[in-house]
């Protein structure tokens, strides 16, 4: 009888002493979060933010897929379909695919090209090639 009551005490010690545990390396892991966030970033990481910025969770290109939008006659018929850049230099080439209503009522797809800095300021744009 004994013996139960000790392992009982015992396992109530280890669950503390384990419970303890977790929440310290919690918290350093925390801690480490919070720091690596501030740590200076390299050049190529600052570059990919920069790039990763001017994407939309669904891939398109904010600026591309606003100024086609807005060139449009009826931009709520606008469906993005595929958007792939490629970067050259301190340009990324951005080509994106889309479909529209035309006046009949057919949806056709068309393709804009365009070509921005790395800080997202537009160089050249061409709406509707295929």
């Amino acid at each position: 009888m004994k013996s139960i009551n000790m392992m009982k005490s015992m396992d109530c010690i280890d669950k503390k002493k384990l419970g303890k545990l977790v929440l310290i390396l919690f918290f350093f892991g925390m801690l480490i979060a919070v720091v690596g966030a501030f740590m200076p970033k390299s050049a190529s990481e600052i570059r990919q933010g920069k790039i990763d910025k001017q994407f939309f969770f669904d891939g398109s290109h904010r600026t591309l897929k606003f100024a086609v939008r807005k060139k449009l006659v009826v931009p709520d018929s606008f469906e993005h379909v595929v958007t792939n850049h490629q970067t050259s230099g301190d340009i990324i080439i951005v080509k994106m695919d889309y479909t529209l209503l035309n006046p009949f009522g057919v949806r056709v797809k068309h393709r804009a090209l365009g070509a921005f800095t790395i800080d997202g300021e537009i160089k050249n744009i061409k709406y509707g090639w295929e």
